[in-house]
């Protein structure tokens, strides 16, 4: 049996957990530089705001929306909790996304009691609401999963949408005769059992299931496949020469095969890449540089902390897309393999000196670390003493303590740095700056 465990809504959730008086409000979280929405409370879809929507369609527009800029800091964090009390659960688990993780159990384990506690835990741990969906595979359980969010968006505001409607019926009926679903203020359960898979399948558009896009979607339609149930049942051998082996996959695990089995070792990256848009654009060489500098402080401690050295490091620069672009990059070959941020700082400024041209107007930036190998399994340079990384560690140590960036390079100390993004509606980082701590008086 496998368990699907997501957060609601996480990064309004997250908000909430510390703005109480966000609970039931419309709340819309927006991209870096405030330029789109990308995540919404289930109020704030309820008034018809998109996903990806840009921000000044909706600005001013809708009476009171609540608007935050992306916390990663705190979001970051919150995830790392969640994950933890998921471990504490069942050891094996495989984390697909920043608020979903795949459980697989036990065939001793008590499904419906573990997951009735685990969605408890979370909520009282950390105050976020969550949904877990079980089925006898990962197809099955992200299906049951979407299946809870049903339930409990239809126990909050006690209506269905539209294209759901027989889902939900069929959820509603389901539950009533399995006592397999479970909806409180906290969360929803949802188990499909194997007696009812048959009929939640045929009540599931085929577009619906995980793994299945618009183009994929629209091909299965073509050949009659308009449901679950129908992909199911097809002809495995007509699936497999129309189709590729995913859609195969998805077909034997509709069947309660298991054919997509936990990936509970995360592999190192292979590339590590820090860029992004400036609030402003910049003209000048020194801007450019502090920039770099956040870019390598970033991507130096993702090496460290997945344990790899890079050897080739390249640097991007940008205009803006809504003039005439000016791209430029350019890279080079590390001395040795590295995660100094010291070492990488310096080829990177270097770089920067030779791609900047004088007058152009800069609107985005860029690292890239590359060809990376794991950490001490590289031909050391002669003249190394190792200095630069014990340097990293006390730094790493430091700021793990005390908060992020408590030690940063002086070069960007200070409120006056144009690249810095657009955050105008961004909340406390409450979980990891001790400034930032709530206080109960």
């Amino acid at each position: 049996m496998f368990a699907l465990i997501d957060a609601n809504n996480f990064y309004v959730s997250c908000e909430r957990v510390f703005q109480p008086r966000l609970k039931n409000q419309p709340v819309v979280v927006l991209s870096n530089n405030d330029g789109c929405v990308i995540a919404r409370s289930n109020e704030s879809k309820a008034l018809g705001i998109k996903m990806g929507q840009p921000f000044h369609e909706v600005k001013g527009v809708y009476d009171g929306l609540h608007v935050r800029s992306a916390n990663f800091a705190l979001y970051g964090d919150m995830s790392n909790r969640l994950m933890a009390i998921i471990k504490a659960h069942s050891p094996n688990i495989q984390i697909y996304s920043v608020d979903e993780a795949f459980v697989e159990l036990g065939d001793d384990t008590s499904i419906e009691c573990w997951a009735n506690e685990l969605t408890d835990h979370i909520f009282r741990s950390i105050g976020l609401p969550n949904c877990i969906g079980l089925g006898r595979t990962k197809v099955l359980a992200k299906l049951a999963n979407e299946l809870a969010k049903q339930n409990g968006i239809s126990a909050q505001s006690n209506s269905r949408k539209k294209n759901k409607d027989n889902i939900a019926t069929t959820t509603k009926t389901t539950a009533q005769k399995t006592t397999a679903s479970k909806t409180t203020g906290q969360g929803s359960v949802y188990i499909i059992n194997p007696n009812d898979e048959q009929q939640i399948l045929k009540a599931t558009p085929v577009g619906d299931l995980w793994g299945v896009g618009r183009r994929l979607n629209e091909h299965l339609n073509q050949i009659g496949i308009e449901n679950a149930y129908q992909l199911s049942i097809a002809d495995p051998g007509m699936i497999r020469a129309k189709f590729s082996i995913t859609v195969n996959k998805i077909q034997e695990e509709l069947n309660g095969l298991s054919r997509l089995p936990l990936d509970v070792i995360t592999e190192p990256k292979k590339a590590i890449i820090v860029s992004r848009s400036f609030g402003n654009s910049i003209n000048t060489v020194e801007q450019l540089r502090k920039a770099i500098d956040k870019f390598v402080e970033e991507g130096s401690l993702k090496l460290r902390n997945q344990q790899s050295d890079a050897n080739l490091l390249s640097v991007s620069i940008s205009t803006s897309t809504y003039k005439k672009k000016e791209h430029r990059t350019a890279q080079i070959k590390l001395p040795c393999a590295t995660s100094s941020s010291k070492i990488i700082r310096a080829h990177a400024l270097h770089l920067i000196e030779n791609l900047y041209i004088k007058g152009c107007q800069y609107k985005r930036a860029g690292i890239l670390l590359s060809n990376l190998t794991p950490s001490k399994q590289y031909q050391t340079d002669l003249f190394n003493d190792g200095e630069h990384d014990e340097v990293d560690i006390i730094k790493d140590q430091i700021n793990h303590r005390f908060g992020k960036m408590t030690l940063q390079p002086g070069t960007l100390i200070g409120n006056h740095q144009q690249w810095k993004m657009k955050r105008q509606y961004l909340s406390q980082q409450y979980t990891t700056n001790w400034q930032h701590l709530i206080k109960v008086s």
